[in-house]
Order: C-alpha cells, then structure tokens, then sequence
C-alpha cells in the first residue's frame, strides 16, 4: 500500500512539472521580442559609373531640308553632295544686289530722317516769343498811361499770338520728325537683316545629302535648297 501511494506522488509531481514546462514553453515565444538583424549607419557619398553608347542630337539618318526665307536668284551653292559641314556654314548665296540696295536706300533715308529731326528740334521761337512779350506788357503800360493807342498793344497781341501758334506747330513738327525717323531707323535694320538672310546656313553640324538647286534658278521661301 504503501507503493502504491509513492508511485502515486511521484506520478502527482511528474504530472505538474510536466505542465509547467508546457507553460513555459508556451509563454517564452510570447515574450521574446522578433529577432531583427542590426546594421550601423554611416552617412557617405556612393560613386556608380554607367557606361552607355548613344548619339547626342537627331536621330541618325534625320534629313532636313532647308530653304532661303527670302525669294531671289540663287547666286551659287556653296557645298556639294556627301559634304560635312558645321553649323552655321553657308550652304548657298542669293543674289544680294537688290536687298543690298533697298539696305543703302534705307540707310539714307534714315539718315535724312535724322537730321529732319534735329532741325526741327532747334527752337527759334522762343527768345522771339519773350521779346514780343515784353513788348507787349511795355505797350500795354503805355497804353494805360494814355501814350500810345489801343490798335497798337492789339497790333503787340497779334504778334505774340503769332509766336506761340508757331510754337506749337514746331512741337508737332518734331513729334512728327521724330516718329519718322524711328520709323526709318526699323526699316533699315530690317534691310539689313534681309541682306543676311541672302546667305543659307546650316543650322547644324551634318552631312549634305541633297542639292536641290542650281546656280541661276529663282527660288522662294518654299524652294528646298539644300539637305
């Protein structure tokens, strides 16, 4: 009997540890944090370098074809077929005689423009205008004192009248002068852009691939000249 009862304690006390162990073994995940792996941090510039091939502009094979923006003779084409050529190179010439001309023209006529203005910039009406002013307030002083008649301070009005009405149309004078020589300043700064645009350049480095024209040959803005 008394076995039996050893043999039952010890089973009781088997039986709990075995329990606790469970439980522990249950709560010990619970309480252990996730497992993260750790780096150290350091601030520092990443140098990667890239080889790559390409081409920078157009597209290989790209034409353009190129005209004058201005009608005219083609004077001569100045590059032939196969040609590399940098940017801005003429290509071809336009007969620049009459641009060249209309350029001249211009420039003398903003020349008389200009000198039209500083004439008519040159006051001479207005020492004129204070001396028949004061000739006037003189008559008018006289004619209080009974000196001189009224016809003649009317006679003195009339002149000073005069004065400023000429006056005033040499002011408008000016303002006129002035809008025609901007005017013909414009005129020949355009003149003198179109005889620039008599010569076709190239508006990039490239190969001639087309010539369209020949010397002689009348062509406008829409006339391909070259490619």
């Amino acid at each position: 009997m008394r076995l039996v009862l050893v043999a039952a304690v010890a089973l009781i006390v088997a039986v709990v540890l075995w329990r606790v162990s469970l439980r522990h073994a249950s709560e010990a995940p619970a309480n252990r944090g996730p497992q993260v792996p750790l780096a150290i941090v350091r601030e520092g510039t990443v140098e990667q370098t890239i080889a790559l091939v390409g081409r920078v502009g157009s597209p290989a094979g790209t034409q353009t074809k190129l005209a004058f923006s201005l009608s005219g003779s083609v004077q001569r084409v100045d590059v032939s077929l196969g040609e590399h050529v940098e940017a801005g190179a003429p290509l071809a010439h336009l007969d620049a005689t009459p641009y060249a001309l209309a350029a001249q023209q211009a420039q003398a006529e903003a020349s008389a423009a200009r000198a039209a203005t500083a004439v008519a910039s040159v006051d001479r009406t207005s020492v004129k205008l204070r001396v028949d002013e004061a000739a006037l307030a003189r008559q008018q002083r006289l004619y209080a004192a009974g000196v001189v008649a009224l016809k003649d301070v009317q006679a003195a009005q009339g002149t000073v009248a005069a004065d400023r009405a000429e006056i005033a149309g040499t002011h408008a004078q000016v303002t006129q002068a002035q809008a025609q020589s901007q005017a013909a300043a414009m005129h020949q700064q355009s003149t003198s852009y179109d005889v620039e645009r008599t010569v076709l350049r190239a508006p990039s480095a490239g190969v001639v691939v087309g010539i369209f024209v020949q010397a002689g040959q009348v062509v406008d803005p829409t006339t391909a000249v070259v490619a």
